[in-house]
């Protein structure tokens, strides 16, 4: 039995597709956000001054409850 092996990303080409769209279109909504925003939470806790808005992940506080907010990044924009 033929095991699956794993491959890089960059080889992956998606063709017109709902996949495609999706892909392009959470691209196009994470590089929308402003840098300040993605850094707020990471300059307040260096206790420097935060210009922009935090992110929020759908939640009512300013950063995520794990503190790590690169993990709203989707792995392929890191």
């Amino acid at each position: 039995m033929d095991r699956l092996k794993d491959f890089r990303y960059r080889n992956v080409e998606l063709k017109n597709s709902l996949w495609e769209r999706q892909r392009r279109e959470t691209a196009e909504t994470y590089l929308a956000i402003p840098n300040d925003s993605l850094l707020y939470y990471f300059r307040t806790l260096a206790g420097l001054e935060a210009p922009g808005e935090g992110l929020t992940a759908g939640t009512e506080t300013e950063h995520p409850p794990s503190g790590r907010s690169w993990e709203l990044l989707p792995s392929f924009m890191r």
